[in-house]
């Protein structure tokens, strides 16, 4: 769970989505050893838009699209042009 420091702006939340985590671990009622705790959310309200990396394939792109509508959702995805060189 690393970010560039270059981005520190953009002040984002990063997320770990795990299903049925007590069978996941179960030696350990908490699927978080060092911490943390589940909270719910509505994806609706959280999420804006959905950057795919600049070196995916197109049809990367088009399944988390598909995916994303599956599942009743309506965010961007959008390629990242972060491999084009910078704008001064």
């Amino acid at each position: 769970m690393l970010k560039r420091k270059s981005f520190e702006h953009e002040r984002e939340i990063r997320a770990i989505a795990v299903d049925d985590a007590v069978e996941l671990w179960p030696e350990n009622p908490s699927p978080f050893p060092a911490g943390g705790e589940i909270v719910k959310v509505n994806l609706n309200e959280l999420i804006e838009q959905i950057f795919v990396a600049p070196e995916a394939a197109v049809w990367f792109k088009d399944l988390v699209d598909r995916v994303i509508k599956a599942f009743g959702f309506a965010f961007p995805v959008i390629k990242s042009d972060l491999d084009k060189d910078p704008v001064f």
